[in-house]
Formats: C-alpha cells, sequence, structure tokens
C-alpha cells in the first residue's frame, strides 16, 4: 500500500510540474508580447510588472533544480518499485523550461528598455 501511494504521489507531482511548466511558458510570451506592445507604442510599463518579470526568473531557476530532484526522485524511489511508470513529462519539462527563461529574459530587457524609451 505504501508503495502505490509513492507512485500515486509522483504521478500527481509530475502532473503539477508539466502544468506550472506551461503556465511558464505562457506568462513568458505574455511578458514579451506586453514588452512587444509597449515597445511599439512606446509607453512604459509600470514598474510592478518589470519586477515582477524579474523575480520570474528567479522562479526558472528553483523550477529546473525542482525537476533535476524530481527526476533523481523517480530513480531512486519510484523506479525500483514499479518499472511502468513514464518520466517523460517531467524530461520534457526540464528542457521546456530553460526556453521559458530565454523568452522570459527577453521580455525583461524589453520591459526594462520601454521604461528608458517611454521617457
Amino acid at each position: 500500500m505504501n508503495e502505490d501511494l509513492k507512485i500515486i504521489q509522483f504521478n500527481r507531482f509530475q502532473k503539477i510540474y508539466y502544468r506550472v511548466t506551461w503556465l511558464m511558458v505562457t506568462l513568458s510570451l505574455s511578458f514579451f508580447a506586453l514588452g512587444y506592445f509597449a515597445a511599439q507604442a512606446v509607453r512604459a510599463v509600470p514598474t510592478i510588472i518589470v519586477e515582477a518579470s524579474g523575480f520570474f526568473l528567479y522562479y526558472h531557476a528553483v523550477h529546473f533544480i525542482a525537476g533535476f530532484i524530481l527526476v533523481i526522485y523517480f530513480g531512486v524511489k519510484i523506479r525500483p518499485i514499479d518499472k511502468g511508470i513514464k518520466i517523460g513529462k517531467s524530461i520534457l519539462s526540464i528542457f521546456i523550461t530553460p526556453l521559458s527563461a530565454c523568452i522570459a529574459y527577453f521580455a525583461f530587457i524589453i520591459l526594462v528598455f520601454t521604461g528608458c524609451a517611454a521617457n
């Protein structure tokens, strides 16, 4: 019973991790689009949005490290219990997170520059 509970919890956490990854991609693209349209309109983006996008960059690092911890936990605790469990979503999320971080970085740069251009 304890092993089944570990597998269920692992699958649940893997799904949450995967959904959060796609939420991060969506938010990164939203920040980028906001910066792009603000630059086209030569408008300054509010400082709180610029700061939020900056803090969002730090979360990418935390999320990336959490992905590696999830894979290590899978290899040590879950794989010996059940060989049929797949880790594809976690691996995909680990590869997508740096791409999302790059998008968020460029969005942050654009958002910062809109404040300079509008003044």
